[in-house]
């Protein structure tokens, strides 16, 4: 939150040259959000830029699947990066998950659930009806226009925070 009570929404992007465009196209906006705010950085460090329960929802929006088994710890969904997103979020905090790899989906389920996170909303077919609340992102529109499905799920942070130390990655 701002120092007024106004959300404030943090777009954070690992790749320089996509946090370069992401910011460009916001400076072209007729009228700028005066609440956002963008890094370029790793998300492997959320946990530095953000209090303990400091945020009230992540979206990890068309993450990148890393579909090879030996980088899956890259993936923002594994069990390291959970960690870190249930240090940050409040009690009641929630993950918003929009991708269109099947196999990123499925295994993203489960590490939640092996994590302890309830599972809040889930769909196969996110677009199939029309959802005017959640914008369709670039990234969306072209896996729509070739007819590929949306998978979206809602995890809610549940129990308590491990008191270990971050898992290794």
């Amino acid at each position: 939150m701002g120092a007024d009570g106004t959300a404030i929404s943090v777009g954070i992007e690992k790749n320089i040259n996509v946090a370069a465009l992401a910011v460009r196209k916001y400076t072209q906006l007729e009228k700028q959000p005066e609440n956002m705010l963008y890094i370029q950085g790793d998300a492997e460090v959320i946990d530095t830029w953000f209090a303990q329960g400091e945020v009230d929802v992540i979206h990890l929006n068309f993450s990148d699947p890393w579909p090879k088994k030996r980088a899956h710890k890259k993936r923002l969904s594994n069990h390291a990066f959970i960690a870190r997103y249930a240090h940050i979020l409040k009690p009641d905090g929630e993950i918003q998950m929009k991708t269109d790899n099947s196999a990123l989906f499925e295994y993203s389920l489960m590490e939640f659930q092996e994590e302890g996170w309830r599972l809040k909303e889930v769909s196969v077919d996110y677009r199939r009806e029309e959802h005017a609340e959640d914008v369709i992102t670039e990234y969306e529109r072209r896996f729509l226009e070739k007819g590929q499905p949306i998978y979206r799920a809602v995890f809610v942070k549940g129990g308590q925070e491990k008191d270990a130390p971050f898992p290794e990655k």
